[in-house]
């Protein structure tokens, strides 16, 4: 029976990520509006990419890391306040 179990979490993590990055996928026009530069817009696609092969090969750090690297590109300014008030940068 645990070989069953284990294999039905595994689908079901694999359905709903599929399902969540598709949503993703869907929503990259508004990211594209947002941007306005293609090179950094072919950035995001490839990362989130990138974030999805992670998770579904169950690997959820490297998938959470490259989701945050996607957010910095779309929210430049966010991080930079947040490294000056942790003393990162001048």
């Amino acid at each position: 029976m645990r070989g069953r179990n284990s294999r039905l979490t595994l689908l079901t993590r694999s359905l709903i990520s599929r399902s969540v990055f598709d949503r993703m996928e869907q929503a990259l026009f508004i990211v594209k509006q947002r941007l306005h530069d293609d090179v950094a817009f072919e950035q995001v696609k490839e990362t989130l990419a990138d974030a999805r092969s992670a998770y579904l090969a169950g690997n959820k750090r490297a998938g959470a890391h490259f989701l945050q690297a996607i957010d910095r590109v779309i929210h430049p300014s966010k991080f930079v306040e947040y490294e000056k008030r942790k003393g990162l940068r001048d």
